[in-house]
C-alpha cells in the first residue's frame, strides 16, 4: 500500500465527497478507483487465483457426481474435465495471479466457473442415463460460488451468474422428458437464488469499497498531520524535528558511501520579512487584483533595515518577484 493518498494527488475534500455519494453506484471517481487498484490489485489477483484454484479443486471431486450420474459417458467426462477444461482454468488462473490487468483478473476467476458448469451441460447432453438430470440442482452452487466465495467486482459476477443462468435453461431444455411444471419451478428457485446472490455479493463490495474509503481518509489526515509536525508554520520550512530527519537520512547515505554535502544559510530577520509576505499574499488574494510583487519589495526595502542580502532573499521569496 502506499504511504498516503495524498502522494498520489487525492485531497481529503474528495474522499469525504465520495462517501457522501455513496448509493446504489459501486465505483469510486477515476482517480480513487486507481489509488484502490494500485493498494490492493496485487492482494485480490493472488486471493482470487487462490480461490479459484479451490473451485477447480472441487470440480474435480465432482467427477464421482459423474460416475454416480452419468455412469455411461463417465470416461467424457473425465476427459472434458480434466484433460481440457482444467487445464484452460489454469491458464487463466496464471494470468489472474500476475495481475495482468482488473479486467483479465475479474473474467478470468469467472470464466473458470462458467467453464466448469459448460462442462456439465456437455456431459448431460451426451447422456441417456435416466439419472443425468441430477446434475441440474448442483449448477446453482457455481453461482453462489462466483458471487459470495470470489466476490468477484458486481459487473463480472453478474455477467458470470447470467452466463450459468443460461447454461442451466440449457440443460434444462436439453431433457426432452423433463416435467413442464419442475422446469418452472426449478427455473424460478434458480433464478431466486441467483438474485440473492448478487445482492449479498453487491452489499459486501459496497462494505469493503465503504471501508476502504474511510480507511484512506485516516492515512490522509495522518499523513498530513504528520507533516505539519515537520514543518514551520510561518515559513512553510521544515523545522527542528523535520531537519533531525532529513540529516538522519543523508547520515545514511553518507554511511553507503554517498558523497553529502549540506549548506547552511543564516538569514537576518527572517520572521518579521515572513510576516510581512504572508500579510501580502493574504492581500493579493482577498481584493482579487494581485498586488505588485515589486512594490512589495521596494516597500520592503524602504521599511525594513535588513542587509542587501537578505533583501534580495526577500525579493526571492515573491513567486512573481521580477526582481531577481
Amino acid at each position: 500500500m502506499t504511504a498516503a493518498g495524498e502522494n498520489v494527488g487525492i485531497e481529503v475534500a474528495e474522499i469525504d465527497a465520495a462517501l457522501a455519494r455513496r448509493g446504489a453506484q459501486l465505483r469510486f471517481p477515476p482517480a480513487l478507483e486507481r489509488l484502490l487498484e494500485i493498494e490492493t490489485g496485487a492482494g485480490r489477483a493472488r486471493k482470487l487465483a487462490v480461490l479459484t484454484l479451490i473451485g477447480l479443486g472441487l470440480f474435480a471431486v465432482y467427477l464421482a457426481a459423474d460416475a454416480l450420474l452419468t455412469p455411461d459417458v463417465v470416461w467424457v467426462a473425465v476427459t472434458l474435465r480434466l484433460g481440457i477444461f482444467i487445464p484452460l482454468s489454469l491458464i487463466l488462473v496464471a494470468a489472474t495471479w500476475f495481475n495482468v490487468s482488473p479486467f483479465i483478473r475479474e473474467a478470468g476467476a469467472g470464466a473458470c466457473i462458467v467453464l466448469a458448469v459448460f462442462s456439465t451441460y456437455i456431459v448431460m447432453t451426451l447422456s441417456q442415463n435416466p439419472g443425468r438430470d441430477g446434475h441440474i440442482d448442483a449448477i446453482v452452487l457455481a453461482v453462489l460460488f462466483i458471487a459470495l466465495v470470489q466476490r468477484l467486482r458486481f459487473a463480472f459476477a453478474l455477467a458470470g451468474s447470467v452466463a450459468i443462468f443460461a447454461i442451466f435453461l440449457a440443460c434444462l431444455l436439453a431433457l426432452p422428458d423433463y416435467p413442464a411444471d419442475r422446469l418452472v419451478t426449478d427455473t424460478m428457485v434458480f433464478g431466486c437464488a441467483m438474485l440473492l446472490a448478487l445482492w449479498g455479493g453487491w452489499h459486501a463490495e459496497r462494505q469493503e469499497r465503504n471501508f476502504y474509503l474511510a480507511s484512506l481518509r485516516g492515512r490522509v489526515v495522518s499523513a498530513a498531520v504528520e507533516d505539519k509536525s515537520l514543518r514551520d508554520a510561518l515559513t512553510g520550512l521544515e523545522n527542528r524535528r523535520g531537519l533531525t530527519i532529513t540529516l538522519d537520512a543523508l547520515r545514511n547515505k553518507a554511511r553507503d558511501g554517498e558523497d553529502i554535502a549540506v549548506v547552511l544559510f543564516d538569514i537576518d530577520q527572517v520572521r518579521p520579512t515572513m510576516t510581512d509576505l504572508a500579510a501580502w499574499r493574504a492581500t493579493s488574494a482577498s481584493s482579487g487584483s494581485p498586488v505588485s510583487s515589486a512594490a512589495w519589495c521596494a516597500t520592503r526595502r524602504t521599511r525594513s533595515s535588513v542587509s542587501a542580502a537578505t533583501s534580495c532573499w526577500c525579493c526571492c521569496a515573491a513567486p512573481t518577484c521580477t526582481m531577481r
